[in-house]
């Protein structure tokens, strides 16, 4: 809500420091901290985490762990399960679920706008993030009035906007029916993304520079990219990277990657007993590799392996599969590292990098070497 961002003395907003997620790790360095390669100018020390489980979920996890296990980094956990973040915090507070909280929501696919009721009140000393937040605002001395807000108050000022009163969205409505679909319209749709690009159905063109869909981009020339579609892949990325090069790809010649498991929703219910005996094999989560890799490095099907590249090592099962090429293998991401012996994962090894266009994630291009590892876990 930028009608509550801080402003200075002249009544200008006050620009925060920010840290990307995908490189958290970086960001709270206490030498040399960056975030999109920009230095963070005042070192990070603390973190309130909540609704996330950022020792799962996060790339280049041991990078993140030896920074939030030093003396003068303080951690907050808050979470409804005792999960990997809350072993390495300095404090753990009890967080409801979304059946203790009311709420608003909508999903991304059927662009319902739903109602969550609350079904019971938070149990034991657990609170909601509103709670929690505004008892901390008041113990920091903050008399501002949006720190008095309810979940009613607050829900009422998510559904103050144009979109929502134009599409008669309201509190009471929704309290009532439990959940309503927008009209989705260029021109509605314009209203709640403005940032897109839709065009009305009657002039229908591209937001390019020739109204077309363009295979040559003048403008991506113009940034510095290749006007084609860039047809090379990532080994050719590695190989020609200034922190990478051919010696790189021999030390760490196969390609990772980690697609998430349709078993869980990113690291939800990656606790569930039902669900970790289909993900966790022997004792640790499981590496897909094709069978000429394995037999190439005397891994049988079934063996505990040591993979490793420079952000450090992760134990995993070694899983045959033809779902891949040789040269090509996967873990599952965010699986939860409290069932496994080893305590590792898949993000042990994930690239913290960002891409190259859309300040995205490049969590699906890293490279590491696998071998069997001198002990094995079985059953």
């Amino acid at each position: 809500m930028p009608d509550l961002a801080p402003k200075d003395k002249n009544g200008k907003k006050i620009e925060r420091q920010s840290i990307n997620y995908v490189e958290f790790g970086k960001g709270i360095q206490k030498q040399g901290a960056t975030s999109f390669g920009v230095p963070i100018k005042t070192p990070i020390r603390a973190c309130i985490n909540y609704n996330s489980n950022l020792m799962v979920t996060a790339p280049n996890t041991e990078l993140i762990k030896k920074r939030v296990m030093d003396e003068d980094f303080f951690l907050v956990t808050i979470d409804p399960y005792f999960t990997d973040t809350c072993d390495v915090s300095d404090y753990v507070l009890p967080g409801v679920t979304f059946m203790e909280s009311e709420d608003i929501q909508n999903d991304q696919i059927s662009g319902y706008v739903c109602y969550n009721a609350q079904a019971v009140k938070p149990l034991g000393e657990a609170k909601t993030n509103l709670e929690f937040f505004n008892a901390l605002a008041k113990a920091m001395g903050y008399t501002e009035k949006c720190f008095t807000w309810n979940s009613e108050a607050v829900c009422r000022k998510f559904l103050n906007t144009p979109f929502a009163r134009s599409q008669n969205i309201t509190y009471e409505k929704l309290k009532k029916i439990g959940w309503i679909k927008p009209m989705r319209t260029p021109q509605t749709m314009k209203e709640l993304f403005p940032y897109y690009p839709y065009s009305p159905s009657d002039d229908l063109k591209f937001k390019t520079e020739s109204g077309k869909c363009e295979l040559y981009s003048k403008t991506f020339k113009d940034a510095g990219y290749h006007p084609v579609i860039d047809l090379k892949d990532d080994w050719d990325y590695y190989k020609e990277h200034k922190d990478f090069g051919e010696k790189y790809l021999q030390k760490y010649p196969l390609y990772f990657m980690t697609p998430g498991t349709q078993l869980q929703d990113n690291s939800n219910w990656g606790n569930m007993p039902y669900i970790t005996k289909r993900v966790i094999r022997n004792g640790n989560a499981e590496i897909f590799m094709h069978a000429d890799d394995m037999k190439a490095r005397g891994i049988n099907d079934g063996d505990t392996i040591e993979a490793t590249n420079e952000k450090g090592t992760a134990i995993f099962t070694a899983v045959a599969t033809t779902q891949v090429k040789p040269g090509i293998c996967y873990a599952w991401n965010n699986i939860w590292l409290k069932p496994t012996k080893s305590g590792t994962g898949a993000n042990t090894l994930c690239s913290d990098g960002i891409s190259d266009l859309g300040q995205g994630s490049t969590y699906t291009a890293s490279f590491i070497q696998v071998r069997r590892a001198k002990k094995q876990y079985r059953g």
